[in-house]
C-alpha cells in the first residue's frame, strides 16, 4: 500500500525462472489500486526472470528493461495522475482506520 498523497510505489522484486513468472502480473495491480506509478525492480540472470519495468496508473508498462542488463527511464506526469484519479477514484474509498458500524 502506497503513503497517502504519494504519487509512486517502488517495489523490489525477485522472481525464479518459471514458466509463468509472478513479477510483472502482481506489480498491475497494485498500480490500479493505488493509482500511482509503480516502479519495479526485478534481478535478471540464469536462476530469476528479470522484468524489471515502470507501470503506469492505469496498469500500462511504459518502460521496460525485459531479461537482460540495464536501465528503464521513464517520464512519470502529475497530469496524467490527476486525469487518471478523477476517472478511478478508488483512493476516495480507503479506510485507513477500522471503527464499529
Amino acid at each position: 500500500m502506497r503513503a497517502p498523497r504519494s504519487s509512486q510505489y517502488r517495489r523490489p522484486g525477485c522472481a525464479v525462472r518459471s514458466r509463468s513468472t509472478t513479477g510483472p502480473p502482481c506489480s498491475r495491480p497494485r498500480a490500479i489500486e493505488n493509482t500511482c506509478y509503480v516502479a519495479a525492480a526485478a534481478q535478471n540472470g540464469k536462476k530469476y526472470s528479470g522484468l524489471s519495468q515502470v507501470i503506469d496508473p492505469q496498469g500500462i508498462a511504459i518502460a521496460a528493461v525485459g531479461e537482460a542488463d540495464g536501465h528503464a527511464v521513464a517520464e512519470i506526469s502529475a497530469d496524467r495522475l490527476a486525469k487518471i484519479r478523477t476517472q478511478n477514484p478508488s483512493l476516495q474509498n480507503r479506510r485507513y482506520t477500522v471503527t464499529p458500524r
